[in-house]
């Protein structure tokens, strides 16, 4: 479980920060995780799938994702 995490300053990802390469999430709750966010960084509470580096292919199958705040 991806959960109850805060994002530290103004970036996003407070569940999970991807970023380039193959990603398979399977049966993961992501939830309750906060993310402040900003211009340059934008929010992502729960999942934040960053492409600056590299493409990033996630897949996400029999999970669950909510509750999770952006501001």
């Amino acid at each position: 479980a991806l959960t109850g995490g805060t994002a530290e300053g103004a970036r996003g990802g407070a569940g999970a920060y991807l970023s380039g390469g193959t990603i398979a999430l399977t049966r993961v709750v992501v939830s309750g995780n906060t993310a402040a966010g900003s211009r340059e960084y934008a929010t992502g509470a729960g999942l934040f799938i960053y492409e600056f580096y590299g493409d990033a292919d996630v897949t996400i199958a029999d999970s669950t994702i909510t509750g999770n705040v952006a501001t």
